[in-house]
């Protein structure tokens, strides 16, 4: 099934010092928060705790996205659908410098992702994006983060376990093959859900 989400970099998390109720006053850390423009941030949160962060996060009255997807497990006396997050490890919350800590004191919050040494909130493209995603009855699901120029390997088809280069042609996603021995490449036009990033 073609994938419906769009791909959105959180590629650049940085840990942000996580505020203790000990050391809140110390100014280091006090000043790491003090430029908090209004906006939605991205939260690395232990892993598994979606769903207790977020509560604890509308209990202090926060506005909290976290999209999920439904997957269908199949036993062999039944048939189970559960909702797991769409970004796993991700919560996103509305915030501002005078929220920040009390966002960062929430239990199970790890880190707010940010650029360099300042907490960055996500662009407003991004925020609609997540927020579509909250409410919308398509069907989507977690992929790679593909991007131009990386390496992938071709999972679906006649072509299935071969990899190539991820490239863009008239807005259709190709993957150029080579054949070291001869010094010459195919290109070949697949989907998205069909590739796997190769690290």
């Amino acid at each position: 099934m073609q994938n419906a989400r769009m791909p959105i970099n959180i590629s650049r998390v940085v840990p942000c010092e996580k505020v203790s109720t000990t050391e809140s006053e110390r100014t280091p850390r006090r000043s790491l928060c003090a430029d908090v423009p209004d906006g939605c941030y991205a939260l690395k949160v232990r892993s598994s705790g979606e769903d207790g962060v977020v509560r604890s996060l509308r209990q202090k009255g926060l506005e909290v996205l976290a999209p999920s997807y439904l997957v269908t497990r199949r036993y062999s006396d039944r048939i189970k659908r559960m909702h797991r997050a769409l970004f796993p490890g991700y919560v996103f919350v509305r915030m501002n410098r005078d929220t920040v800590l009390s966002v960062l004191s929430t239990n199970g919050v790890n880190y707010v992702v940010r650029l360099g040494r300042r907490l960055e909130p996500l662009s407003e493209q991004e925020t609609k994006a997540i927020q579509a995603f909250c409410c919308t009855e398509q069907y989507c699901e977690p992929c790679d983060y593909l991007k131009v120029g990386q390496r992938v390997m071709i999972e679906e088809g006649l072509f299935a376990g071969l990899t190539g280069v991820l490239q863009k042609v008239r807005d259709e996603n190709n993957v150029v093959i080579a054949i070291e021995m001869l010094h010459q490449a195919v290109r070949v036009a697949t989907g998205t859900s069909a590739l796997r990033v190769l690290y």
